[in-house]
């Protein structure tokens, strides 16, 4: 029984610990920052703020994954795994809202919260004229999950549906800027000759147990993208043909 108990407590305790590591620089040592410390019986209790740094990651983590993005690398995730799959990524939706209640009643389960951003009642992503004309263009070049992260700065997101990141890699490889390829069975994106003429470069890069594509987009790419906004917003939204500035209108 004993046993069991230790192993129990082990994995959970190796949990929190994967949960504060990624994000970080290398493994961060919460022990030192009084994030946690070992009860006489070997058992580890976590104070009340490290208990809302855990949550405020692992909320982190849950939502890159609902929009498509490796919370490790920041890679958009290849369109054929399973966390692109709408459903899962509605799940993840969902179970981002319930930690952000959790985080905003203090860490506790239970009773009510100061609010809630239930994204899943919000009405489509829009964006206005004036909001596009503040998105600041980056003279580096930069991933897409920056320059989507640049647009939904602009706009008030808890009145909508945030911009998927996952939008832009659909609607440039349908127009032919960026192609899949398949690197140890799965499928990467990587740019197209097409693409590398309007700013976009790929690189391959290695991330511990996992090899990709990192593709970086300069300033002509983003503002290229910023001129075919509406269309990757309707991807976005799911619009068959309804473009973003007739919802703005």
């Amino acid at each position: 029984m004993n046993d069991t108990l230790n192993v129990s407590m082990n994995v959970r305790n190796d949990s929190m610990n994967d949960i504060m590591s990624i994000g970080t620089s290398g493994w961060y040592d919460y022990k030192a920052d009084g994030f946690m410390d070992n009860n006489m019986d070997g058992r580890v209790s976590y104070s009340i703020n490290s208990r809302l740094e855990l949550l405020r990651r692992a909320k982190t983590i849950v939502s890159k994954l609902a929009d498509g993005v490796d919370p490790i690398t920041a890679a958009e995730l290849p369109d054929d795994t399973v966390l692109n799959n709408v459903r899962i990524s509605r799940c993840f939706y969902f179970i981002a809202d319930i930690l952000q209640e959790v985080i905003d009643n203090g860490g506790k389960v239970g009773g009510s919260a100061a609010k809630s951003s239930n994204n899943r009642y919000l009405p489509p992503f829009y964006i206005t004229n004036e909001e596009k004309s503040r998105i600041e263009v980056s003279q580096e070049p930069i991933q897409i999950s920056r320059f989507c992260a640049k647009i939904n700065d602009v706009v008030n997101i808890e009145k909508m549906r945030k911009l998927k990141v996952t939008a832009f890699g659909k609607w440039l490889v349908e127009k032919g800027y960026l192609e899949l390829i398949e690197l140890n069975n799965e499928k990467h994106k990587k740019a197209t000759a097409l693409g590398e003429s309007i700013g976009i470069a790929s690189e391959f890069r290695s991330s511990g147990y996992r090899e990709y594509y990192g593709v970086m987009y300069n300033s002509n790419a983003q503002q290229f993208l910023l001129d075919h906004l509406d269309e990757i917003i309707a991807i976005s939204n799911g619009q068959n043909g309804e473009t973003a500035s007739a919802i703005a209108e």
